[in-house]
């Protein structure tokens, strides 16, 4: 089993995305071993953030690794998401500036508060090892939003007991 940690995603919607379309590169998918490779969500949970005086929640998930129909991996992450903001008291940290950008624009979005992790089996792992290394060393996204920029690296994990 590989297990590689990603400590440079910002944007946990877009890294999802990206990485199901890395990993069906026919180079990827034969150090894998199989011909189709997707992503299923398996956990959702809720933890406790805090970011200076307010505290509220948080989300972990964790998506199964799914090739050929079996699984063969995992990829998971704990993130701060608007929901912080919006139904905890995390509101009271923003200015009113944010407060009109998170009500105008409360299109969803999600940042990784801690690295996220990655475990894969594969046909091939010293291949699929050298292919994972590279990708977490050229991989790089920007925040969804001004406000995650500015909270998510603030973001101190309270609980990690999913709830």
């Amino acid at each position: 089993m590989i297990q590689v940690q990603f400590s440079n995603v910002k944007n946990w919607r877009a890294f999802l995305s990206f990485l199901e379309r890395f990993l069906n590169l026919p180079r990827v998918k034969s150090a894998i071993g199989g011909s189709q490779v997707e992503l299923r969500m398996e956990i959702h949970g809720t933890i406790m953030l805090r970011i200076g005086q307010a505290v509220g929640v948080g989300d972990y998930e964790a998506w199964k690794i799914v090739c050929d129909g079996k699984p063969i991996g995992e990829v998971s992450a704990y993130y701060l998401d608007n929901h912080f903001f919006t139904i905890s008291d995390g509101s009271k940290i923003l200015s009113a500036e944010e407060k009109k950008i998170l009500a105008l624009f409360g299109e969803y979005w999600a940042t990784p508060v801690s690295p996220v992790s990655l475990r894969l089996s594969a046909k091939d792992e010293e291949t699929m090892q050298h292919i994972l290394e590279a990708l977490k060393s050229f991989y790089a996204d920007t925040y969804p939003n001004a406000i995650a920029e500015r909270y998510a690296p603030l973001a101190e994990m309270i609980s990690t007991e999913r709830l």
